[in-house]
């Protein structure tokens, strides 16, 4: 029995020291096509482009991501949970979406010729160093095969209904909640936004009234301190010229302070 429980811990950390190794090899390839780095970093950017077409960075994400989750669970995660699922189906409506976009054409859409001009696009594009009929992919292979078939399936006008409807069902899917969960939060955050502004509004002019106030009082005051110096001035029985000059001098201030 000890040696069966050796047997079996032994090939768990096998197994478990594999992960680890195949999730770093990903990590590696993932680096290695983004930057396009000599043959093989093209040759793994032209296959993202070929999945994918302008999206082709969220493929080679999406493998890095998978490396570090293997390199950290020392595992594989599971492909069909739910909120892979709902990203599943994310992917497709962003990828058919941008196809038809690209198209832009219902007759050009449903022509089964579209699966042999976009192959000629992609492959025109994998011929240049930069890339540079990056453009012309649209959602690459994935893209056009759901565009396709939905077009056919739905007209254009029906396949953006259906494309927004199955961006919802993902979002609710990848994110665990409802979607009256997710009208709620909505509807929550526009009133608090609301709210915050008119307190804010309020608090502003609250703010003005006291300085008008504040600027209020200290004008009285300057007003009443030289009315008491100009009452001190008529009360002198000698006038001399000073004390006109003086007179006169507080008069203006009393002047300005008034206007």
């Amino acid at each position: 029995m000890a040696k069966k429980k050796k047997r079996k811990s032994e090939s768990s950390s096998k197994v478990k020291f594999s992960s680890e190794l195949t999730g770093l090899i990903f990590v590696l390839i993932s680096v290695i096509g983004i930057g396009a780095f000599g043959p093989v970093g093209h040759f793994i950017k032209s296959f993202a482009i070929f999945l994918m077409g302008n999206y082709w960075a969220i493929a080679i994400l999406l493998f890095m991501i998978l490396g570090l989750y293997m390199i950290v669970k020392r595992d594989l995660p599971k492909f069909f949970s739910g909120r892979l699922i709902g990203l599943y189906f994310l992917l497709i409506a962003l990828l058919a979406f941008s196809h038809i976009e690209y198209i832009n054409d219902s007759v050009v859409i449903k022509d089964k010729s579209i699966f042999e001009n976009t192959f000629n696009n992609l492959m025109n594009t994998f011929s240049d160093e930069n890339f540079i009929n990056l453009s012309n992919t649209g959602g690459g292979i994935i893209g056009v095969f759901f565009a396709w078939g939905l077009v056919n399936l739905f007209d254009l006008n029906g396949t953006y209904i259906v494309l927004g409807v199955l961006g919802i069902f993902g979002v609710v899917m990848a994110l665990n909640v409802s979607l009256a969960d997710i009208i709620k939060k909505i509807f929550g955050g526009i009133k608090r936004f609301n709210k915050g502004l008119g307190e804010s509004r309020i608090f502003k002019a609250s703010e003005s009234d006291d300085d008008d106030e504040e600027d209020g009082e200290e004008e009285e005051e300057e007003l009443e301190e030289v009315e008491d110096d100009l009452a001190a001035y008529l009360r002198i029985e000698k006038v001399s010229p000073e004390s006109v000059l003086k007179l006169l001098i507080l008069s203006l201030d009393v002047g300005i302070l008034c206007i």
